[in-house]
């Protein structure tokens, strides 16, 4: 089985079943040209949740087995590394790890966003 199957069946606790369905997304072949590696997308939604409609939806569990999924996905791809290669660390582009105290790439709003004057 595949690593991105294999991390499905972890994330949702079944096999899953693949219907290849779905609409053009452009971007893809950028993505590929670009980063000359394959792209892989993964949808979480279910056909009747009326993707990009007005009363479009999308159920919670689906929400958090999706995360769940990505993380097993990424510990698939992680298990397949050869841990005696050496790899770059790479830093955020403000220099430190993440500190929440501060705001991200410098932005602060001049008044609380949730303020009506």
């Amino acid at each position: 089985m595949s690593a991105p199957a294999q991390a499905l069946a972890r994330g949702f606790g079944r096999e899953p079943v693949l219907i290849r369905e779905g609409g053009s997304i452009p971007i893809v072949g950028t993505f590929q040209s670009c980063l000359k590696s394959p792209v892989l997308l993964l949808g979480y939604g279910l056909p009747n949740d009326n993707i990009h409609s007005p009363n479009e939806k999308f159920h919670l569990e689906n929400y958090f087995n999706g995360i769940a999924t990505t993380a097993a996905l990424f510990s698939e791809a992680a298990s397949g590394l050869d841990p005696a290669r050496p790899r770059r660390r790479r830093r955020a582009s403000w220099g430190a790890p993440f500190d929440s105290s501060r705001p991200a790439l410098g932005f602060r709003p001049r008044r609380p966003l949730w303020s009506s004057g």
